[in-house]
């Protein structure tokens, strides 16, 4: 199982002219660390902020949804690195519209609903459907172009072109 849980902003920043990404860009509209997003990950629950976390994997996020849709590679892997989510994703993809992704977490401090045991295949491992999987990264990327553009970036800054395609 694989979801990601969110709620529109309602506090965002202003537009700074200085930006000239958008992870940058990101940093600046969410004013606080408050403003979060969940992934559910076979009911271990990862919450990351939209200041902090999103910003900083913003790039791996986009460089990971490119890859699956092209789906020219069998295998790859991201490497997430933030302040709350350290992680790097193995991913296996298969035509049957399946993806295979082996975790390994840095740090076991971010599942914030249970105790873990490092026994628990669930931990390490999901195998979820490939649309379903980038439809839920994609929402999510989705209410962070609305987000940019009521503040009033465009899409000139590095990184938007995969944005402005959702």
């Amino acid at each position: 199982m694989f979801e990601i849980d969110f709620s529109s902003s309602v506090n965002l920043g202003k537009l700074d002219s200085e930006d000239s990404t958008v992870a940058e860009a990101i940093y600046t509209i969410y004013s606080e660390y408050s403003e979060t997003f969940t992934l559910n990950w076979n009911n271990y629950l990862i919450p990351l902020s939209k200041k902090g976390d999103l910003s900083e994997i913003y790039n791996d996020i986009v460089k990971m949804l490119i890859l699956i849709k092209m789906n020219k590679e069998k295998g790859f892997y991201i490497n997430f690195l933030s302040n709350a989510f350290t992680a790097k994703w193995e991913f296996t993809l298969y035509k049957t519209e399946q993806i295979r992704i082996n975790a390994k977490w840095n740090s076991n401090s971010i599942f914030s609903n249970k105790l873990i045991n490092e026994i628990d295949p669930n931990l390490y491992q999901v195998l979820v459907n490939k649309t379903h999987f980038v439809n839920q990264w994609d929402n999510l990327l989705r209410n962070l172009k609305q987000d940019l553009k009521a503040v009033g970036y465009t899409d000139s800054l590095d990184g938007f072109s995969y944005l402005e395609k959702l």
